[in-house]
């Protein structure tokens, strides 16, 4: 989880940075065209669906109690 987080970060980073040089990404690259809206927000979307994910693969495997130690 922890990666796709991360490269859904990078990718968004990405078109943000392109976004602000006049670079499609989507229409370009991918070669799907988005609305103007969404195409607008794209970057910033895969950003915060990035931290998310990332924040999600952080918390999973951290159970609090299973490691008890008794003496």
């Amino acid at each position: 989880m922890k990666i796709l987080g991360i490269i859904l970060i990078v990718f968004g980073v990405i078109d943000i940075l392109g976004s602000f040089m006049n670079f499609d990404l989507w229409g370009g690259v991918i070669g799907i065209t988005l609305p103007e809206i969404i195409w607008t927000w794209s970057g910033y979307i895969e950003v915060g669906v990035g931290y998310w994910i990332l924040r999600l693969g952080k918390g999973a495997g951290t159970e609090e109690g299973t490691d008890s130690v008794e003496g």
